[in-house]
């Protein structure tokens, strides 16, 4: 049982850290993330809903 869960988490590891496909991944899921929070701030002060930066 425990031999199975550990593999899992080797593979998962492997998968989302250890290779350049799965750094990839992250970067583009901080990338997009954060252009959407940006966005929506910006959209959020261009429609009045948060006080304009100065």
């Amino acid at each position: 049982m425990s031999d199975m869960t550990d593999t899992f988490d080797d593979d998962l590891n492997e998968a989302w850290y250890s290779t350049p496909e799965g750094a990839m991944n992250l970067i583009l899921l901080g990338v997009v993330g954060a252009a959407l929070l940006f966005g929506l701030i910006f959209a959020a002060m261009y429609l009045g809903y948060l006080p304009t930066l100065g």
